[in-house]
């Protein structure tokens, strides 16, 4: 696959289709990455890629937490609540791209679907600027 195919939009969509159980784009699916894991199937390529990203966007939030001095939760949370609080911390230090790696998270891979109204909320600030963090987040793991 062309780089150059991998766009922000393409990767929120294949987020998007993840948090509904559906397969990403197919574009996704044929990255050169991928062709070195031992996943053979469409499928297993798909899980492989999530967990990938998965564990790339955690571990740049647990990257810009520790240079923040943002307390670390011992573990990820499942809980709703509990989510929220941990965001409410990394919104506390007004860095962006500490603020564009949570969103990310929390948005679309924390296991709990949040909407953009609880996310705003629990962080306390207005819903265009989680959409902006959002977008700056989508375009981190992008470059």
């Amino acid at each position: 696959m062309e780089i150059t195919k991998i766009t922000v939009d393409l990767l929120e969509t294949a987020f998007k289709q993840w948090r509904q159980a559906q397969a990403p784009p197919a574009e996704l699916l044929e990255l050169d990455l991928l062709s070195l894991l031992p996943a053979r199937s469409a499928v297993e390529r798909a899980f492989e890629l999530y967990d990938y990203l998965v564990d790339l966007v955690k571990q740049q939030l647990t990257l810009y937490r520790q240079a923040e001095a943002v307390d670390l939760p011992a573990q990820y949370s499942l809980q709703r609540q509990s989510l929220l609080v941990e965001l409410a911390g990394d919104f506390q230090v007004n860095n962006a791209t500490l603020e564009a790696w949570s969103i990310l998270y929390y948005r679309y891979l924390s296991g709990i679907q949040l909407t953009i109204p609880e996310l705003a909320k629990g962080a306390s600030v207005e819903e265009r600027q989680i959409r902006r963090r959002l977008e700056l987040g989508l375009r981190l793991l992008w470059i």
